[in-house]
């Protein structure tokens, strides 16, 4: 994408150029608000012309861009406070799930056949992996913190 911006970049000012040695010694008249300027070089106006495009088009972009960044950061906040919540239901025991009807009970180890297998009740954590709101700086974009619920 950088080498197509560069090379119409490229493309416009050596067009530009050429237009500007072309019509060096042109002058046209130019009317601005009700004032008539006789001998204005036609020079003048392109590059006074392209200039003002320029200005109005990186304006726009400046706009988008910031547009853009401001969703990115919506959307990784609702991802983050998605991950959380999914990490916090995967933490709780299977039996206060089949209560609030999310999905059924897991067997617990006595009905289980191989329950020889394991020693001891599973004990899940209890809170969300990446912490409250209040545990991050303001600052900081990357709210991912890495850690994962096993």
């Amino acid at each position: 994408m950088r080498v197509l911006v560069t090379v119409m970049i490229v493309a416009f000012i050596s067009g530009l150029l050429v237009f500007l040695y072309y019509n060096s010694e042109k002058t046209v008249p130019i009317e601005i608000g009700g004032t008539l300027y006789p001998e204005v070089p036609v020079f003048l106006v392109v590059v006074l012309a392209s200039l003002g495009t320029i200005l109005f088009v990186g304006i726009i972009a400046v706009a988008e861009g910031a547009n853009i960044r401001l969703a990115n950061r919506r959307l990784r906040k609702e991802i983050h406070q998605l991950e959380t919540e999914i990490n916090y239901l995967r933490t709780q025991p299977a039996s206060e799930i089949a209560e609030r009807g999310a999905a059924p009970a897991a067997p617990r180890d006595a009905d289980r056949k191989d329950s020889g297998s394991r020693s001891g009740p599973l004990v899940p954590s209890s809170a969300p992996v990446y912490g409250t709101e209040d545990d991050r700086d303001a600052d900081d974009d990357d709210i991912y913190s890495g850690g994962r619920a096993v």
